[in-house]
């Protein structure tokens, strides 16, 4: 690994720790309460201004106490540079600290923990200390509550996911016999963890993991035999990941699990809301498109059924987030519901709706009006309406979405040859741009003068200020 990578993946590291460090866990916010015999809430490390081997074994003694794990992963085994005592002597030092430790303690977890946590992320220590690390924690997983190490154990299982879907990938490990096997081992030790703990989970890390690595058929197999044992409580984590692997095969059989798992979902975290919503109304839509279907042959009255329930939870997820207004315009469309849709429509057109909900729905009309420019031109007059009420309205506008609206506007016009419309609405003289823009206004922003070179006008393009 060139030194290079080696910063990068140490900085990378570094801003993830200090921003996610808390986040990480694969438990949504709602459940951050550490169960019974699990580690409290820490604060914010001490990290010594020097890691000479004094610092370090000091810490390594103490592990268990004032988050001085964490103080080992921010300041020392991510540090950028060469610290006084070299990493691999450091790590020697763990690895002497976890030896003379009982098997199953609570210090024995944190001190393995550490050391699967740092394996993967310095370039000089071996990578399979981390996946022995990784395998004796999982293999310990009944041990850990008694041992009142069960926030440790949700930290390293979210720790080996995460290095999964980031680290491992880095270093062209994810397909890797090793990475496979381990991560089916994490997923048997999070299904010991959902026994011990009352909390629903999140399977979004999960998800993309089994995809990076390539264990979707381990991962069938083992969901499968789960489900299929009585004994087995049948946890949020557990119906949606199996969801999430069914969908695209069985996409019926996946929304049964989802709406088995909706009543474990909790609405505090947006996030999640979202994702899970997004994925119940995607398999409740494919299932109203069986195979039959597509050879010509009429849907059936369960189908149409099936419709009306993806329009119904998008409705659900409205609700709950103020955002989805897009997707629900285009099931309606896809039902051929003109009226419901015109109301859909006219309620984003009303004073305060989000802006950013206007722009998504006058898009997808947008797309629509593009397939069949005839049959769909009512499309086009609903976008035109909605993007011109936004930008007449007298409310604040922020200069991203402003962009956005007076680009898709321009491009609808353009498309409909209204030239002098067009000049019209891709003027931004008005605007007030403010230093720096986001990387998306900055988009907008030459896309406009792309159009406006078109029509042969001049755009106000901002300068950044000395």
């Amino acid at each position: 690994m060139t030194a290079k990578s080696q910063f990068v993946r140490s900085y990378k590291s570094t801003i993830f720790l200090l921003g996610a460090c808390a986040l990480w866990p694969i438990f949504p916010a709602s459940a951050q309460q550490p169960a019974p015999g699990a580690l409290p809430q820490r604060p914010r490390p001490k990290i010594p201004l020097v890691f000479d081997r004094t610092a370090v074994q000091g810490l390594l003694d103490t592990i268990e106490i004032d988050n001085n794990a964490m103080a080992l992963k921010l300041g020392y085994f991510s540090r950028r540079g060469k610290p006084e005592l070299p990493i691999p002597d450091g790590y020697e030092l763990l690895k002497a600290a976890l030896a003379k430790e009982e098997a199953g303690s609570k210090r024995w977890f944190v001190l393995q923990e550490l050391r699967g946590w740092a394996a993967f992320r310095m370039a000089d220590i071996p990578k399979d200390e981390g996946y022995l690390a990784y395998n004796a924690l999982f293999d310990a997983a009944r041990d850990a509550k008694k041992a009142r190490a069960v926030n440790i154990l949700n930290t390293a299982i979210g720790g080996y996911v995460g290095s999964v879907n980031a680290e491992l990938g880095a270093m062209n490990l994810q397909g890797d016999e090793k990475t496979r096997e381990t991560l089916l081992k994490a997923w048997a030790a999070y299904s010991v963890l959902l026994e011990t703990t009352k909390t629903s989970g999140r399977a979004l890390a999960w998800t993309k993991a089994i995809k990076e690595s390539g264990s979707k058929d381990e991962f069938k197999t083992v969901i499968k035999s789960a489900l299929d044992n009585r004994a087995t409580p049948k946890s949020y984590a557990l119906l949606t990941l199996a969801a999430e692997l069914l969908a695209a095969e069985e996409p019926q059989r996946a929304a049964a699990f989802l709406k088995e798992a909706k009543p474990l979902l909790t609405t505090d975290d947006k996030h999640e809301v979202t994702r899970f919503y997004n994925s119940l109304v995607d398999a409740l839509i494919w299932s109203s498109l069986p195979k039959a279907a597509a050879k010509g042959v009429k849907a059936k009255p369960e189908d149409k059924t099936k419709l009306d329930e993806a329009i119904a939870m998008q409705r659900e997820l409205i609700k709950l987030t103020g955002r989805g207004n897009e997707k629900l315009a285009r099931i309606l469309v896809r039902k051929n519901d003109k009226k419901s849709l015109n109301e859909v429509l006219d309620s984003l057109a009303a004073p305060g709706a989000d802006e950013r909900e206007i722009n998504e729905a006058a898009g997808a009309l947008i797309k629509l009006w593009q397939k069949d420019k005839v049959k769909n031109e009512y499309a086009a007059t609903r976008a035109e309406t909605l993007l011109s009420t936004y930008l007449a309205a007298q409310q604040p506008r922020t200069v991203e979405q402003e962009l956005l609206a007076r680009w898709r506007l321009g491009f609808l016009y353009m498309g409909q040859k209204k030239t002098k419309e067009a000049k019209a609405v891709l003027k931004t003289d008005h605007l007030i741009f403010q230093q720096p823009l986001s990387s998306a206004a900055q988009d907008y922003l030459s896309r406009i003068t792309q159009m406006t070179g078109q029509l042969g006008l001049q755009v106000k393009i901002p300068v950044d200020e000395p």
